[in-house]
């Protein structure tokens, strides 16, 4: 596959080379965007199924993804307004380091934060706080952490993430809806008010991701045609500019109006930015100096 793509770059570009789907900003229930004919944001990035490496610049252009760095979680930290998950984001500790002391003190209090990150438990945490946050019920977040009783455990431990779940699911009971951070109302089926959090997460993730797009998009104007915003996949904008010696003050640029919106919120959301000039897939992290 990475051969079929180095050939491909040598193409005069024939129309079949590009795929252009469809973008809808209305297209789910949480302000997110959906994609089809195809799908762009399903594009697998697994490691043994990588889709992303048949996808590269043409020659002379060099693909810039800003991402934003755990959006999701950041929101729900902050919302919550639990010290510890605040402490570990603006320290660069993992947050899901803080979850995995309250489930697994003795084999945490052993290995270390960095020894902890290299078990299996560490991803199961990572996939239980995950579905936490997507709105999964006790039953499903327990058989996701492999922990009995983990969802109890953290609520009570946790007190404040039990206070704004609580919180967002007696709105949900209430009112039918949530609000996020951006004052957009998001239905919430009264049946199933464990969603709400999920729903109000979400909901204020794609709504900072939209006015991302809004301030680039009005810098690329100025920048012309050269200069295009191609992608967006979930919380991360795919950029495809010119390949030029000049392009890091356009890219910190990107980056510092894409962070805005963490103004907007009222808590940091940094954005991570891999450059990509063979494949997709192939991306490195590219350090802008302030």
């Amino acid at each position: 596959m990475p051969g079929l793509v180095k050939d491909r770059r040598k193409t005069k570009s024939p129309s079949w080379l590009r795929l252009h789907p469809n973008f809808n900003i209305t297209g789910t229930k949480t302000t997110r965007f959906s994609s089809n004919d195809p799908n762009a944001q399903n594009i697998s990035k697994q490691e043994k199924f990588n889709l992303r490496q048949v996808f590269c610049p043409l020659p002379g252009r060099v693909w810039y993804a800003a991402d934003f760095s755990n959006i999701e979680l950041r929101i729900f930290a902050y919302e919550s307004g639990d010290k510890k998950l605040i402490d570990a984001f603006e320290s660069g500790l993992s947050v899901h380091l803080v979850i995995a002391e309250q489930l697994h003190p003795k084999l945490y209090a052993k290995l270390g934060p960095e020894g902890f990150k290299k078990t299996e438990q560490y991803r199961w945490v990572k996939n239980g706080d995950f579905s936490l946050i997507y709105g999964a019920g006790v039953a499903r977040a327990n058989a996701t952490y492999r922990v009995p009783d983990a969802y109890q455990k953290i609520r009570k431990q946790l007190p404040l993430i039990d206070a704004f779940m609580e919180a967002k699911n007696r709105e949900a009971k209430t009112r039918g809806f949530v609000t996020t951070l951006g004052g957009y109302r998001l239905q919430v089926p009264r049946d199933k008010p464990h969603a709400a959090v999920n729903y109000f997460v979400q909901g204020s993730a794609g709504w900072a991701l939209i006015l991302a797009t809004i301030r680039v998009d009005e810098y690329l104007e100025r920048l012309g045609p050269d200069y295009r915003l191609i992608m967006t996949v979930h919380d991360e904008l795919v950029f495809d500019f010119p390949k030029r010696r000049d392009n890091a003050p356009k890219v910190r640029r990107v980056k510092s109006l894409m962070e805005q919106s963490g103004e907007d919120l009222g808590f940091p959301l940094p954005v991570e930015v891999d450059k990509i000039e063979t494949n997709w897939a192939d991306g490195k992290p590219l350090k802008l100096a302030v």
